[in-house]
């Protein structure tokens, strides 16, 4: 939702996408396709922020690391 806000300048329905996604990141990440789908800029701004609710850094080292992993499967490096 977050990517389709900023495709279509919605600045208000972005805010609200992303705090959906910072309030509730672990089930973000686990539903996949969304999480996975974006870029590092992007990425790094969700990360970045203190609006981020996570039980520990270990679950966003996790979600980085499936990302990382996804990233790579799609640019086609082993």
């Amino acid at each position: 939702m977050r990517l389709f806000a900023q495709k279509v300048g919605c600045i208000e329905l972005e805010d609200a996408a992303s705090e959906v996604v910072w309030g509730q990141f672990s089930q973000v990440v686990a539903a996949g396709n969304d999480f996975l789908s974006l870029d590092c800029q992007q990425l790094s701004q969700i990360l970045s922020s203190d609006k981020l609710c996570v039980d520990s850094e270990e679950e966003v080292f996790h979600a980085v690391m499936k990302w990382v992993k996804h990233d790579e499967v799609r640019d086609g490096d082993p």
